[in-house]
């Protein structure tokens, strides 16, 4: 599942890096793609903290694991506004040059290849995580959702004090 993320990771941050001129020049579409990343991450946020209550155990299927991670990778809501703010930001300040396409597909390269390490590692540490049972705890559970709240209210700030 991992290695096809990362395959789908590498053809988002193609695409972003071709659209991020087009964004980069265009300074007011930005700054309303940045209220609209505000905007997924609170309605994200909120969905979570809602749907936490109503969450099932429900047993892992480990059929099907490539087709799987082909598919979440592709219904990715904010793979492509990540991947294109990055671009945009790295290249503004220096740190990234995509000038040929050496340099593009060495980062494509890089994002894949972190893309399935964070995967594998996450899994097992979720693994680890629900052989202890931390997961148990209702304040551990709810911290991604309280992370894109922050993220999201902290987007609307800077949209707003930015103007």
């Amino acid at each position: 599942m991992a290695i096809a993320a990362g395959i789908m990771e590498y053809l988002y941050a193609w695409l972003a890096i071709r659209f991020e001129a087009f964004i980069s020049e265009s300074i007011g579409l930005f700054s309303w793609f940045k209220l609209l990343a505000a905007t997924v991450l609170l309605v994200l946020g909120i969905s979570s903290l809602q749907s936490r209550s109503k969450l099932q155990k429900v047993a892992a299927k480990e059929e099907g694991g490539f087709r799987k991670g082909l598919m979440l990778g592709m219904l990715n809501p904010l793979a492509m506004p990540f991947w294109l703010g990055i671009v945009a930001y790295f290249k503004s300040i220096g740190w990234i040059q995509l000038d040929n396409w050496i340099q593009v597909h060495s980062f494509l390269a890089g994002v894949s290849l972190g893309v399935i390490t964070l995967l594998f590692v996450v899994a097992q540490s979720a693994n680890r995580i629900q052989q202890k049972g931390w997961i148990r705890s209702e304040k551990l559970a709810n911290i991604p959702a309280y992370l894109m709240l922050a993220l999201g209210l902290l987007g609307f700030v800077l949209f707003f004090v930015n103007r």
